[in-house]
């Protein structure tokens, strides 16, 4: 973790770098106070997409909420898929909830992201659909989530991460 104590230790540092996906072990605040830059990586981007192609069969339709290395790297090995971003409009993003089979999350969490996927987005999901986050875990809320596999409202998800991770500001 690189929060105050390791800038205080290190007066000279000028970056960061998290080889990794997000800055959650940084804190971003401090660094700026400090003038100190911060990126993050993606070494593991590649096995990461592998993993989720590994999950879908070839005639899935695919949705991706988030564009980044990731999602990227997924968009390369598929041939199906809508991407959802900032732009695409809420009206469109339940269009293809009802018809997507594979849901992957690949987002940042912050505070428009954080219980983005609850009982209202599962319940508008096809009920043949799997989610797949690879996130930060509390974009999807898991009590929510439980309850829509447990009541067979979406079939099922592959968790890479889960919640209790920190909100980047």
């Amino acid at each position: 973790k690189v929060g105050k104590v390791t800038l205080d230790r290190y007066k000279n540092l000028e970056w960061v770098v998290c080889r990794a996906h997000g800055v959650d072990t940084v804190n971003l605040e401090e660094c700026r106070k400090r003038n100190v830059g911060v990126v993050a990586t993606a070494p593991t981007a590649k096995p990461c997409g592998q993993w989720i192609c590994d999950k879908i069969t070839e005639d899935d339709a695919v949705l991706i909420f988030g564009n980044g290395s990731i999602s990227k790297e997924v968009q390369k090995r598929i041939g199906n898929f809508n991407v959802v971003n900032t732009k695409t409009g809420q009206n469109e993003i339940d269009r293809y909830l009802k018809f997507c089979k594979t849901i992957i999350i690949t987002l940042p969490l912050n505070k428009s992201t954080k219980n983005y996927f609850d009982s209202k987005k599962f319940g508008k999901m096809n009920k043949n659909s799997y989610i797949i986050n690879v996130g930060r875990g509390e974009t999807v809320n898991e009590l929510d989530l439980i309850f829509a596999i447990e009541n067979k409202i979406i079939k099922g998800a592959f968790l890479d991460v889960v919640q209790n991770e920190p909100i980047q500001k």
